[in-house]
């Protein structure tokens, strides 16, 4: 097994601890993790849709398929959750073998007051390798690595562990079988505006709005790595930073409990205004690039 750090997420774009963790072991085992983002492109309808009309939440959040699922059916990885007690845990840590990793599930209090991750979900997972006498604990967001003993390990392992195995890399074959059976095509999707009558008076709304912004601009990060295979998407960064800037608009109301819609609804519409504005843009780019829709070439 490798050394694993996590000192930074570059190009490392999950929704989950454990997209993050995959896909932080795949870059680290030199696998091109760019054509895992074909699924990227998700329309702000769709998004809108999911938070605000059906007023679901992110933690239950499957409009774009899991990473590690799609891995898993191409064969590209084997993922088992499984669940034992922390001597058993222990056990497999320190008998994983060439390209396999155990990821822990970790106590919410811990993972609160020492992980400082603010995730969604209440089960969050670590990735922990066997280091001398103890362990090295590894998260994803934020990065931080800690190393533990084994009594520290059985205080915080909270029953269940994720086993995964690298079996190996991406062919050219399923670069292109992804770029064919992508679930969102850009160069097909229509302009979009949010009626905001339809949608008035939703309790939590700047909240679903939030969250969706969340979801929104990790589609497009992982938008911006993917497509930049066919074409120059530098023009992206622009866009992912007037979606920062409504994120943080709308993180800033949440805190404070203070909405006031009118300036919800404005963010929101920005949002729109980026997301018609990039589109347009790349569908002007797929229509003209030589690789689009051709055999992946790296």
């Amino acid at each position: 097994m490798s050394e694993i750090n996590m000192p930074q997420l570059a190009q490392i774009y999950g929704l989950s601890c454990i997209e993050n963790q995959v896909l932080k072991i795949m870059d680290n085992e030199k696998i091109d993790i760019s054509p895992i983002y074909a699924n990227s492109g998700i329309p702000l309808k769709t998004l809108c849709k999911y938070f605000i009309e059906n007023k679901k939440s992110y933690e239950n959040f499957e409009e774009i398929p899991r990473i590690q699922d799609t891995l898993k059916k191409m064969g590209l990885i084997s993922l088992k959750l499984m669940q034992s007690d922390s001597n058993k845990l222990k056990s497999i840590i320190t008998n994983t073998g060439n390209k396999e990793y155990v990821f822990a599930k970790i106590a919410p209090e811990y993972v609160k007051n020492n992980l400082f991750a603010r995730g969604w979900r209440n089960d969050h997972f670590v990735l922990i390798l066997k280091k001398d006498d103890g362990y090295k604990l590894i998260n994803d967001i934020p990065a931080i690595t800690k190393n533990i003993s084994n009594d520290e390990l059985l205080k915080i392992y909270a029953g269940e562990y994720f086993e995964l195995k690298i079996n190996r890399d991406i062919s050219d074959s399923e670069k292109q079988y992804l770029w064919n059976n992508r679930l969102f095509k850009p160069e097909e999707e229509n302009e979009y505006h949010f009626v905001i009558n339809y949608h008035g008076n939703i309790p939590g709304l700047a909240e679903k709005i939030r969250d969706m912004a969340v979801v929104y601009k990790i589609s497009r990060q992982r938008m911006k790595v993917y497509y930049s295979a066919y074409f120059n998407t530098s023009f992206m960064g622009g866009y992912l930073q007037a979606i920062e800037k409504s994120l943080a608009g709308l993180g800033y109301m949440c805190v404070r409990k203070n909405f006031e819609m009118k300036k919800v609804f404005g963010i929101l519409n920005d949002l729109c205004d980026v997301h018609n504005d990039s589109i347009k843009q790349i569908k002007k780019l797929i229509s003209l690039s030589p690789l689009a829709g051709k055999v992946y070439v790296m």
